[in-house]
Parts: structure tokens; C-alpha cells; sequence
């Protein structure tokens, strides 16, 4: 029997960061609101170039990286 083991995690954060102050398109109440009820005070936007293929990549790379692997390591 085969058994697995996960050995490292990995993730990766979008660099545009916007906060909750940010979005002017809501109202000061409505902004609160959020932040009160949710805990978010901002959130991660990527760019336009930037698929969620990409991000998990980095994502994949960052894992492999604390473990010193690299893709060709991966048993598919």
C-alpha cells in the first residue's frame, strides 16, 4: 500500500493590495459594516495579465522551494 505524506505547504499573495478605504464606490457605513462584521480591512487583486493558474504555480514553486524539491522532484 502506497502512502502519502505532505511535507511542506505553499502559497502565494497577489502584490496589489486594496483596502477597504479603497473602494470609494461604497459608503463609509457600508465599509465599516464590512470590516466589523468580517474582520477583512483589505483584500489581494492580481493583475489583468494574471491567471489563477499563475498564482498557483507560485503557490507550487514556494512549496517545493521550503523543501529544496524541484517539478522534476514530483512524482506524477
Amino acid at each position: 500500500m502506497k502512502h502519502s505524506v505532505v511535507s511542506s505547504t505553499g502559497s502565494y499573495l497577489p502584490d496589489i493590495v486594496i483596502s477597504n478605504e479603497d473602494l470609494v464606490q461604497f459608503s463609509e457605513e457600508a465599509r465599516k459594516l464590512v470590516s466589523d462584521k468580517t474582520g477583512v480591512l483589505a483584500r489581494r487583486a492580481s493583475h489583468d495579465n494574471e491567471c489563477t493558474s499563475d498564482l498557483a504555480v507560485r503557490a507550487a514553486r514556494s512549496c517545493l522551494d521550503k523543501v529544496g524539491y524541484s517539478p522534476k522532484d514530483i512524482d506524477a
